[in-house]
């Protein structure tokens, strides 16, 4: 290679020999030809994987998912017909995604089996593995995951009217889409992971379950169609290929795809097209849609078994008598004999920067060393106690109690109240008591038309500068942001509603 000692020891240390073979021996035989390590991506990072289920059979006989997740901002969802197929997802994922260093899972038999797919790909390609303990579902960040894409799911359906068995696409769509957005770092999951910065062209012009029109090259006389939006179609034509749901219940495959415009939404021709679409739909498929249930979602099933710590005894039993709370016993007026008892630190939770830099929530874990400057116990900022603190993707830290007051002050205003910074608005909604346009108006005596001036109705899902998400009334943000507001109006095309105006 032309180099010196220094640097070709400098080489070795900064990459991987995976694929070796002897020479020494005469040929009497082939190589091997198997080798694929050196065509696919190594992902220098630890994925959790996981199985999510459906009770609703989709329109392509999907049963469940494969979900792979980095709690970076990426995931990768792969539907199966069952969980035998969690090998194939695997398979699946190392050729589009690569081969993860280290991979976190359950011990489910179609993932541990001696004979299983997924066990052999593993020891193929040479993938670390970590089996998390039996009985607890929560050492495996992939039910993160589940959490988030579940959320996503539940507002699409209820957004858009989305029959259930459209399932297997949605969440393709949706881990995609997230995968693809920008994190609070300013970068994506997708190029955390891979180092690639990833090209939207294939996601910008149509959301999901988006009415459109296609080109159905046989039938020239029907062109165009009226049809469903479901996703991209990685493996079937060629870029910016979609797959569409027609009217019969089938999913194909076409390039040529266009919005159905608000203009033509207007017109009796195509609204009778729509309503045609709807009904014919529904009787292929079923009318199993969810459109306003936003309370639970019971339609995944999760096998795993619950924390047998995370329910109250008051839970398990209604006699059990009730435990009092250490802030019952301890007089917290005295300060010596408070500290003594407990740190009033364990279990807060503050807004840190984490190793990357990324301001996040870490909850305070429990004290690691004692303060070391004797008579100062009540001075916050001159406490030199040590702890450790969590971050939400299990990442463990270690904190100075006086930085972990100065960031609890600091999420305090002067009344002692917490604040909470808003990062972005995510989603909207609006109930039955919400105004239309139609009855957003008055007119005066004089015949003067004026808007009504209420918000009654609407809500809003902000995320949190912390990573937390809440819906907030419309009246609330109205006054607290209002120019974020505005821009989230303008964005989603809901300026003309009577509650903004």
């Amino acid at each position: 290679w032309e180099c010196s000692i220094v640097t070709a020891r400098a080489t070795l240390q900064a990459s991987t020999q995976l694929n070796l073979r002897s020479a020494i021996a005469p040929l009497s035989r082939r190589y091997r030809t198997d080798l694929l390590s050196q065509r696919l991506r190594r992902l220098d990072c630890m994925f959790f994987t996981d199985t999510l289920f459906n009770k609703s059979r989709s329109i392509v006989g999907n049963t469940c998912a494969q979900i792979f997740y980095d709690p970076n901002g990426f995931m990768y969802i792969h539907p199966m017909v069952s969980k035998a197929d969690a090998g194939n997802a695997l398979d699946r994922f190392v050729n589009d995604v690569g081969i993860p260093n280290r991979l976190t899972y359950d011990g489910a038999g179609e993932q541990v089996g001696v004979k299983s797919k997924f066990d052999q790909l593993v020891k193929h390609y040479h993938i670390n593995r970590h089996l998390i303990e039996p009985y607890s579902p929560w050492q495996n960040h992939a039910e993160t995951g589940i959490r988030i894409i579940k959320a996503k799911w539940k507002r699409l359906m209820s957004r858009c009217s989305v029959p259930k068995r459209l399932w297997d696409f949605a969440l393709v769509w949706i881990s995609e889409v997230y995968s693809r957005t920008a994190t609070k770092s300013g970068r994506t999951g997708f190029e955390v992971i891979t180092g690639d910065t990833p090209d939207i062209s294939e996601w910008t012009d149509f959301t999901f379950y988006d009415w459109v029109w296609y080109w159905h090259p046989p039938d020239v006389t029907g062109n165009p169609h009226i049809g469903r939006w479901l996703g991209v179609s990685h493996r079937v034509g060629s870029a910016l290929c979609y797959w569409i749901l027609t009217d019969n219940g089938r999913v194909i495959a076409r390039t040529t795809v266009q919005h159905v415009s608000s203009d033509e939404m207007g017109t009796t021709e195509v609204t009778d097209k729509m309503s045609s679409f709807t009904s014919s739909l529904t009787n292929h498929i079923g009318g199993d849609v969810v459109t306003s249930e936003m309370e639970g979602f019971p339609d995944f099933i999760n096998e795993d078994v619950e924390d047998p710590f995370g329910a109250k005894q008051e839970d398990q039993d209604p006699e059990w008598p009730r435990l009092p709370e250490l802030d019952d016993i301890v007089d917290n007026a005295d300060a010596e004999c408070a500290h003594d008892t407990y740190h009033q630190y364990i279990g807060a939770e503050v807004a840190v920067p984490d190793a990357a830099g990324v301001r996040r929530m870490a909850k305070v874990l429990r004290q690691v060393r004692a303060n070391t400057n004797e008579g100062e116990t009540n001075n916050p900022l001159l406490d030199t106690s040590v702890f450790e603190v969590q971050f939400p993707d299990g990442t463990i830290d270690r904190l100075t109690a006086n930085l972990i007051a100065e960031n609890l002050m600091s999420q305090c205003d002067e009344n002692g109240y917490h604040y909470q910074a808003l990062h972005e608005i995510v989603e909207h909604r609006k109930d039955g008591t919400a105004l239309s346009k139609e009855d957003g108006f008055i007119q005066s005596k004089s015949g003067n038309i004026h808007p009504k001036k209420t918000t009654r109705g609407w809500e809003l899902l902000v995320e949190w500068k912390d990573g937390s998400v809440t819906w907030v009334p419309l009246k609330d943000l109205k006054a607290s942001n209002p120019i974020e507001l505005a821009e989230y109006a303008m964005a989603n095309n809901i300026q003309s509603e009577p509650a903004f105006n």
